[in-house]
């Protein structure tokens, strides 16, 4: 069980876990855990509250959103409370840009199917080095077209997906927030002395660049950016490839 949710009401935690328990039936170890988030993992649920719970799976969407669908018919009728559900992969759960999805980070409580998630953790981070290097494909394609601003927010894309794959595999929760993960990093990395402290100023410079390059209209964004942001994230990925044991590609 996620520290976090260790203080939850006995009532709330039992529903989420027969819920979890449910879904396990059904996509077996496609299942990667449940978010409860909403008034009940809040607080200030009141007793005709409904269960608001998200399904994190490893495999096909459709599937996960009939699963969660069954399961949350199943332990309403079994319980006699309500479940609204929803699924999403875990990648798109830890990688996802929504406003909806930073809120469920937030304030969500994740039940693990593997109790402190070490398992689903270590093959979400190599998943998320392997989604990395399509961001540094498209940053180099839209650099190669001189379009130099998505190049930039694609390749500080890439080198935070890297940094949160690395929090992962060593058993990190991610913060929610982008410099959350930038400050994540230089806590776990840097101030232990993993890796040096240069790389950890250029990950919170790439970061002043990627926000510059998505937020900014007005904002110059030069080939320079690019191929700084590119390379620091070239380096971060053979300095995570080599601690995941995934092989260059």
């Amino acid at each position: 069980m996620n520290p976090s949710i260790e203080g939850l009401d006995p009532t709330v935690a039992f529903v989420v876990r027969r819920f979890l328990e449910e879904a396990l039936k059904l996509l077996g170890d496609k299942v990667a855990g449940v978010v409860l988030f909403g008034s009940q993992a809040k607080g200030g649920a009141t007793p005709s509250s409904d269960y608001d719970v998200m399904l994190l799976h490893l495999g096909d969407q459709k599937e996960a959103e009939e699963a969660a669908a069954e399961a949350s018919l199943i332990v309403s009728a079994e319980l006699n409370v309500g479940i609204e559900p929803l699924a999403a992969s875990i990648t798109e759960f830890w990688s996802g840009s929504s406003y909806f999805l930073e809120r469920v980070r937030k304030e969500g409580l994740i039940f693990y199917r593997d109790g402190n998630g070490s398992e689903v953790k270590k093959r979400e981070a190599v998943e998320l080095l392997l989604l990395s290097e399509s961001f540094v494909e498209m940053a180099r394609l839209l650099a190669d077209h001189k379009m130099y601003r998505g190049a930039v927010d694609h390749a500080y894309n890439a080198a935070e997906l890297i940094v949160k794959a690395m929090l992962l595999w060593d058993g990190y929760d991610l913060p929610s927030s982008h410099g959350g993960i930038v400050g994540e990093f230089g806590r776990v990395y840097v101030l232990s002395g993993e890796v040096n402290r240069e790389l950890g100023r250029r990950l919170s410079r790439a970061l002043e660049k990627g926000n510059k390059a998505r937020y900014e209209a007005r904002a110059e964004v030069l080939k320079d950016d690019v191929e700084d942001v590119l390379k620091l994230a070239e380096q971060f990925m053979t300095f995570a490839k080599a601690k995941i044991g995934v092989k260059k590609s």
